[in-house]
């Protein structure tokens, strides 16, 4: 292996600039020393490529404290040279392949067009990155690339928390920039859902998701003591007729129920979800301005929890000195252990 050569880039001898050749993989790196005083070692700093940074990522804190520590920075170029070896060495052919210049040159010219301030993320090999764009109403959303080594050649993959797939129409020509757009006109498709959707989370009590995300469009909403209901809206139509189920005993919840189907037919899609499903079981639906919470029994009668793993209380006691609601599971268990004591 021939040993590498820093030479010394100013009349200081304070920068020395040089190539590492690692030879098991033929691949050449570039570092640049500083030095704070000519000829120490102490206090100086080496510059690299991102693609040698990333090599080093676990032994970064070693290679600075053999620069400091070194007697020469031909030592230190050797040693530094051996760790080169080493780290190549744990890494898959596929991990070390470089793409064109052009390949990055094209992605910086594109992030540049799109705006600096939306990238959050972008990973080493520039083969992921993440964007932020905001939609009508200033929500955050986040974009997620997945860029194929033959781009743009090759559509890169989408991942967005949508309520639908996001599809991106890709040609050769398509930039980041085209995708961003196609993504703000995706967002903007959602607003209407989102609009309903939001309202519902400020005026009405809802057990489950505690914290929906984006791509959610179903809502637990608590109906009175020991009933709910779920809703689950269409994103295409979010103001048509949406998939309704009533959960609870049924001397609770089957006056809901039937007010609900015998009205259904006047259901108006110009008003909002929320107003149509209080005009169709009868009652407003208890909101946290009037109400708080804890007023409503909405926890497992046996394990006092809401959520069981993914499981929620779905099964409710018919005894009208009840309505209790309980986990199948919680159920199940009890029975079990009574029949295994006989």
């Amino acid at each position: 292996m021939p040993s590498p050569l820093l030479i010394p880039f100013n009349n200081n001898k304070t920068i020395y600039r040089g190539y590492l050749n690692v030879q098991q993989q033929s691949l050449e790196f570039y570092i640049e020393v500083h030095l704070r005083t000519p000829g120490v070692l102490q206090g100086a700093s080496l510059s690299c490529s991102w693609k040698m940074k990333h090599l080093l990522a676990d032994c970064l804190n070693t290679v600075n404290r053999r620069l400091q520590e070194s007697n020469s920075l031909a030592e230190f170029a050797i040693e530094l040279q051996n760790i080169l070896e080493t780290q190549v060495g744990k890494q898959s052919p596929s991990k070390l392949v470089c793409q064109p210049p052009e390949y990055y040159s094209r992605l910086l010219n594109e992030i540049e067009i799109v705006g600096w301030d939306r990238l959050i993320y972008i990973d080493s090999d520039f083969k992921e990155l993440h964007l932020m764009v905001k939609d009508d109403r200033g929500r955050e959303h986040i974009l997620k690339i997945l860029i194929s080594p033959q781009y743009p050649k090759v559509s890169p993959e989408f991942k967005a928390d949508l309520p639908l797939q996001f599809e991106v129409h890709w040609k050769t020509s398509t930039s980041l920039n085209d995708v961003v757009e196609q993504f703000t006109a995706e967002l903007s498709s959602h607003q209407d859902l989102w609009i309903m959707l939001d309202e519902i989370d400020s005026n009405a009590w809802v057990i489950d998701p505690e914290n929906p995300s984006p791509s959610c469009s179903t809502r637990r909403l608590v109906l009175g003591n020991n009933a709910s209901l779920q809703v689950l809206l269409d994103p295409k139509h979010p103001r048509a007729l949406p998939e309704c189920i009533f959960m609870g005993a049924e001397y609770v919840v089957g006056k809901f129920r039937d007010s609900f189907r015998s009205g259904a037919e006047k259901w108006n899609p110009s008003d909002t979800v929320l107003e149509n499903l209080q005009k169709l079981v009868g009652v407003k639906l208890p909101s946290p301005a009037t109400t708080n919470k804890e007023d409503f029994t909405v926890e497992c009668g046996i394990c006092y929890a809401y959520k069981l793993g993914k499981a929620i209380p779905d099964t409710a006691c018919e005894d009208t000195r009840c309505g209790q609601p309980y986990h199948q599971m919680c159920l199940y268990e009890p029975i079990t252990a009574k029949m295994q004591g006989l």
